[in-house]
This record gives structure tokens, sequence and C-alpha cells, in this order.
């Protein structure tokens, strides 16, 4: 007998203890419930899992449990790796030289809609450890395979796991995002993560940011290709220990007649957006991507899902070439738009926002892009990415005057150079929101080439700084269903009541061009530092409500 089939026969040595399956409230953060203590579309039935406790024992790895273990109990290992033990405590997984082991029974419960809730420690910073759940015996591999939520110092990690008798054990990375931990909490107190299931949707949640209210997901995934029962335990072989592994029933309690939406929402090319909501319409303008077609497009929607083609909004401005990022707003009665056309930026104004925008006068800034405009306090800023050679790359910011004709002198300011690795070369496209006082510089870092283009913020208490980067950024980053998740703007659902964030997105894995629409609500939440949290429900690939009307 090989050892594999010896470990799918292998069972549990432990005491009740070592796995708590109870009634566990798991309810996750409701994306279209735009308040703080907001609450999951589908809630906990409180209904416990039946099955018992495996009997106490020690199973030795040189005896074959089938000829002195009956298999009637209730739960049995369908596979362990040796360095796992268990006590009255919980689970220990010492460390050990296998860069990932495990511990997973099975339990009917997981062939339904479920909530599976998880604490642990690690033994080091090092430490990768978490829930291996929807396990089960490989069609293709002498093995098993399933899925991993996965938490380290400073990050989560979704993972596609398989097990080979041959090759050992492997993790295919499906989405990555760093979470806000501090390292040395994170090494005394550990953390609770949460994985929750309504049909083929799953939800893993990282419960330590929560600050008083509910969480929202760190990623919500189709999983559809194992449909496993198997559910357990994983680590990176650095030493954890875990006390304890909860799983509930969950009811699903949407509403089945509830419109919802799937990302990409656009059906034609769209990049760097710039959205206006005037008088019950939202009004899309993006980059022209038509070779030789002069001016840029224009889109209408009444509720940020379903657009339509409006026209042209403009002809032809500054220049022939490039028709890059617009952005438009409305000053009494006008509609103004700052446009990136052949790499500088101008400023364009029309009576109505589908156009035709016409230039107002010169060119504002050459070897600039990406022009981004805001409000605040009877002042007018300019935030904008300086290309110009031989003078500092990076974000701007200024204010302009009055009549938005000209930058007044002396307020140019050099806001964010690229720092953070995660940035790469690059950091672009600024958009910036206010909240409770606090200036959010949102940008976006490393190329929109690259599939990890991505969204991240910094804070100030005035508008043209100083700014300090967001410790967990980036807030919107690439997974392996949605690539590219870059330059955005933000805009209100119809009522007003929800944040919503529209950005590109390459069309397809693997290729940049063209890029197409996504949208996902956003939302503020408070920390201990008394700078609310800015975070993102996504990005999504999965059903979501339509923005609140």
């Amino acid at each position: 007998m090989n050892d594999m089939h010896f470990l799918k026969k292998a069972i549990l040595s432990a005491l009740i203890a070592a796995i708590a399956i109870s009634a566990a409230s798991c309810r996750g953060g409701d994306p279209s419930d735009s308040s703080a203590q907001s609450t999951s579309p589908t809630g906990t039935s409180g209904v416990e899992s039946q099955s018992e406790a495996p009997p106490a024992g020690t199973v030795s790895p040189e005896t074959d449990p089938t000829e002195s273990q009956p298999f009637e109990d209730p739960i049995s290992f369908v596979y362990r790796d040796p360095h796992y033990t268990f006590d009255e405590n919980g689970v220990y997984a010492a460390p050990s030289d296998n860069p990932l082991g495990a511990v997973f029974y099975e339990n009917e419960l997981l062939s339904g809609d479920y909530c599976a809730e998880l604490q642990l420690s690690p033994d080091s910073l090092k430490t990768r450890a978490g829930i291996l759940f929807h396990a089960t015996s490989s069609e293709s591999r002498d093995g098993y395979e399933g899925y991993a939520f996965m938490v380290e110092a400073d990050a989560v990690c979704l993972y596609r796991i398989t097990y080979s008798y041959q090759s050992g054990m492997a993790a295919t990375e499906l989405a990555y995002r760093v979470v806000e931990m501090d390292k040395r909490t994170w090494k005394q107190d550990g953390c609770t993560l949460r994985v929750e299931r309504v049909g083929d949707v799953f939800r893993c949640y990282f419960c330590n940011d929560a600050d008083g209210v509910e969480p929202w997901p760190e990623f919500e995934y189709a999983l559809d290709d194992i449909d496993g029962i198997g559910i357990g335990y994983i680590d990176n072989g650095r030493g954890a220990s875990f006390n304890s592994l909860r799983l509930s029933e969950v009811s699903n309690q949407t509403t089945t007649d509830a419109p919802t939406y799937v990302n990409p929402v656009f059906d034609a090319w769209g990049a760097d957006p710039g959205v206006l909501y005037h008088d019950g319409t939202y009004y899309l303008y993006s980059t022209n991507y038509v070779s030789g077609q002069k001016g840029y497009p224009v889109y209408t929607s009444p509720d940020l899902v379903n657009w339509e083609f409006a026209g042209m909004c403009t002809g032809e401005l500054w220049s022939t070439n490039y028709y890059w990022a617009p952005e438009v707003v409305e000053k009494d009665g006008k509609f103004y738009m700052i446009a990136t056309n052949n790499v500088s930026l101008g400023i364009a104004v029309s009576d109505s926002p589908l156009g035709p925008f016409e230039p107002m006068g010169d060119l504002l800034l050459e070897q600039a892009i990406d022009g981004n405009f805001f409000f605040d306090n009877g002042k007018i800023y300019l935030y904008y990415v300086n290309v110009k050679e031989g003078e500092p790359y990076g974000i701007f910011g200024c204010e302009l005057t009055e009549d938005l004709s000209s930058i007044k002198p002396g307020t140019t300011t050099l806001l964010l150079q690229y720092t953070d690795p995660w940035e790469a070369t690059t950091v672009e496209a600024p958009e910036m929101i206010k909240h409770n006082g606090v200036y959010y510089l949102t940008y976006s870092g490393n190329t929109y080439t690259s599939e990890k283009y991505a969204i991240g913020y910094a804070t100030s208490d005035s508008p043209l700084g100083e700014f300090h980067r967001y410790s967990a950024n980036p807030i919107l980053s690439y997974t392996s269903e949605i690539q590219g998740t870059g330059h955005h703007c933000f805009t209100t659902s119809p009522d007003g009541s929800e944040l919503w964030i529209v950005y590109h997105v390459h069309s397809a894995i693997g290729v940049y061009e063209p890029r197409t629409l996504c949208i996902d609500r956003v939302r503020f939440v408070p920390t201990e530092s008394g700078i609310d949290r800015l975070e993102a429900y996504g990005p999504t690939h999965t059903p979501q409500p339509y923005p609140v009307s």
C-alpha cells in the first residue's frame, strides 16, 4: 500500500477540541449596504453541524489503520501531514522542511452553503497559514486538490492547491492582497479568517481589520471546478497554531428578482474613464481608441451598468494626436473638460455634457497627462502627472484661477513620486476625494500594460500635502480573473447613498489592449488612527447588486 492510500484512510488522532464544529456567527458585509454597520446578503442560519468529533488516540504512520480502527467513525482524515499534532489546546503545525503541509477531513456541510471560521497564530513572521477548503481526491493526478485562503504577516492570499504522490504539494495563486496588520500584533495575537460559500461564489474574509464594522471580503470568487467536501488546515512549514475551526450552515437570503451586474460593464473599448453624474444621467468620457479619429467619445447611462454611445463630444482640439484621459465637471451651468491631448493638458468648455467642447485658449500645461479637477472650500485645484524631460516625474497639484483659465503662481507642488515596490516606476492617474476633512489622493501604480497595474492612495490634511501613503496599498489590484485594474474615478449611486469606483481593466488575461471598464463599491471604514480607511469591494467578477437607485 503506498503512502497516499494510507493517508486517505488515516483516522484523526485527536481530542474533540482539535476541531470544534459549532454554530458560528459568519455574516459578511453586504456590498449593497453603504453604512458602516453593513450586513451580508447572506445570513447565518445557526444550524450546527451534526458531525461528531473523531475518537482520540494515536495512529502510527507505520500502521495501517484499517487493521485496528473501524471506518464507521463520523469524521476521519482524508489527508494528514505528519508534522500536525493535536491536543486539548487545538492543532499545531510544527516547523518542517515541507514548503506546504496540510490536514483535512470531510464534512457533508460543505456540499451546501456554509461558513468556516478559523483562528490561528504564527510561530514566526514568515509563517503563512490558513483554511484548506473544498479539498477532494484529484481526478487528474494521484493525490488531492482544493483551495486555500492563507494569511501572512502583511497580506492574504487565495490559492488553488494540488497534491501529487509523485511531486508533492503545489499552490497556484489566484489572488493576493496586502492587509492592514501590525506585525507585532500578528505575531502575538494571530488573526481570524473566514470563508463563506453561497452557490459557486466564495467570499474570503480577513477579520482583524474590521474595526467594529462587518468586514467586506478580501476576495469574492466564483470557484466551480473543484467541488470537494474536505475542510482543514494548511501551512508553509514555518509553524502555526490553529485554535478552532467552526462550521455553520448559511442560508441564502438574497432576493432572486433583484437586478445584478457582472464586470466588465462596458461592451465598447474604454480606458482612463471620467464619469459625470448630472440631472439623473451618468456621462462617461474615455480615451479614444479609434485610429485616426479626432476627439473624445461620450456614453450615457441611467444606472452605471447599461451604457449607450452618445456620439463624439469634441472634434479636433489642440492636436490631431492622442486623445487620452478626459474628465468633465460642471461649474455655474457650464461644463469643463480637462483633456490630455498629444501628451499635454488643456481645458475645453461646453454648454452641455454631450458637447461640443471647444478649447478654452491655449494648452494649460505641456508634457503633462491625467488631469483631475477638485473643488474645495471655494477653490479649484488641478492634479496631474508631469512627464516633461529634465523635470521631476510624479504627481503634482496646483490651484487654478476662478475661471479655470490659468494656474495661480506659486501653487504648483510635487505631491508623489514612485517609491513603493508595487508602484514599480509609475505613479499616475491622480483622483482626489475628501472625507471627514481628510484629503485622499488616489492614484495608479505600475504601468498600464502590466497585469499588476493597481490603485492606492495617500492622505493629507491639506489639498496640496504633505501626503502620506496608506500602509496597505494597493487597495484594488489584479486577480487571476481580472488584471490591469487602474486609472479610475469616483461617483455615487443614483440615490447618493453609495460611493462607486469606475476603473479600466485589460480586456483579457495576458492581453492589455484593448481595455474595458468595471465598476465596484468603495467605502470608508473607521480605524484606530482616526483616519478612515478607503476600501474597495473588488475587483469583482461575480454577480453584484445594481447601484441603489
